[in-house]
């Protein structure tokens, strides 16, 4: 069966007809005509496309991110957040961080969650605290973990509450450990318990103290004891 071979001026031809067909199409298109769900979309993705720039760019994107409206930087995807600088997540604003979605929280970097002001953390809700993983709790400073909620500190999932620094467990207030659940007592590795303030054990109310297991037990001190 013969083939046909196109020829140049053939493709040249065809080239400029999907051009001229595109240039018209672009050319009459007017914004009503796109669908709501279509221009959300793109706008999307231009906001998603614009902060991996600015998180590729050094430098720039500090006082560009930090003047970003709460509802745009919700819009961004966690692989763009967790693509910003830790310079830029310092220059957000509480406002800000408050407005993160549980899944930009739990893109974060341990570096850029280390990299948080204080007053940040106190502005983390409880779904956000929730969302936090063992690397993340695990790099939470001392001043950090004190400037946390009780009741966010209560909603942080077992698994990541064993990742605690004891420096961390040590920085714990009397409120923040009586806030504790009896599940997330009884997830604390006996090292934590161990490094539990005897102030803060004897925060520990009858629920938590029988959610003690026999190596969290024998971790106590005698102070502990008999707090």
């Amino acid at each position: 069966m013969p083939t046909h071979t196109t020829r140049p001026e053939e493709k040249a031809e065809m080239t400029t007809n999907v051009t001229a067909t595109l240039a018209d199409f672009a050319a009459g298109l007017k914004l009503e005509d796109i669908p709501e769900h279509v221009r959300e979309n793109c706008r999307v993705l231009l906001l998603d496309t614009l902060a991996c720039a600015l998180a590729g760019h050094q430098g720039e994107e500090t006082a560009q991110i930090a003047a970003m409206e709460t509802t745009d930087l919700r819009a961004m995807t966690p692989t763009a957040i967790k693509g910003l600088t830790t310079a830029a997540i310092v220059a957000l604003s509480t406002e800000q961080v408050a407005a993160l979605s549980s899944g930009q929280v739990a893109s974060l970097t341990p570096q850029q969650l280390a990299a948080m002001e204080t007053t940040d953390v106190v502005a983390l809700t409880a779904a956000q605290m929730g969302a936090l993983g063992s690397a993340q709790v695990a790099a939470l400073t001392t001043a950090q973990v004190q400037a946390i909620e009780s009741g966010d500190l209560r909603a942080m999932n077992t698994t990541a509450l064993r990742a605690m620094t004891t420096a961390g467990v040590v920085a714990l207030t009397s409120e923040q450990v009586g806030a504790l659940s009896s599940a997330q007592i009884a997830a604390l590795t006996s090292q934590q318990v161990a490094a539990i303030e005897s102030a803060d054990i004897a925060a520990l109310g009858v629920s938590q103290v029988a959610a003690l297991n026999s190596t969290q037990t024998s971790a106590l001190g005698a102070a502990q004891v008999s707090a």
